[in-house]
C-alpha cells in the first residue's frame, strides 16, 4: 500500500490543470470524461484537506495534449491579481 504523500504526489488536481490553461475546472472534467479518464477524489492539503478532483500524471499529460492539439487555447497563462487590477483600470 502506498503512503499518503506518495499517493497524493502521483496525482494532479484538475484545478491546477484548469489554471494552467485559463479555463474552468468543469471544462477539464468534461475533457477527461470525453477521453474516458476516471477522475479520482483525493484530499488536497492546499484546500484544507477537502476532497478534490484529480487525475494521474499520465492522464493529465493526455488532457494537456488534447488542449494543445485542439488549438482552442494557445499561450494561456494565469493572471496575477496585479495584472487583473491593471486590466480593470484600463476598461
Amino acid at each position: 500500500m502506498k503512503a499518503k504523500d506518495e499517493t497524493a504526489s502521483s496525482y494532479v488536481m484538475l484545478e491546477d490543470v484548469a489554471k494552467h490553461f485559463g479555463v474552468q475546472t468543469a471544462t477539464v472534467r468534461k475533457r477527461a470524461a470525453d477521453l474516458g479518464i476516471n477522475v479520482a477524489k483525493i484530499r488536497n492539503v492546499d484546500a484544507k484537506n477537502a476532497y478534490c478532483a484529480a487525475v494521474t500524471v499520465a492522464d493529465a499529460i493526455r488532457i494537456r495534449e488534447t488542449f494543445r492539439t485542439s488549438k482552442l487555447i494557445t499561450g494561456a497563462h494565469v493572471l496575477t491579481p496585479d495584472e487583473i487590477s491593471k486590466l480593470m483600470e484600463e476598461a
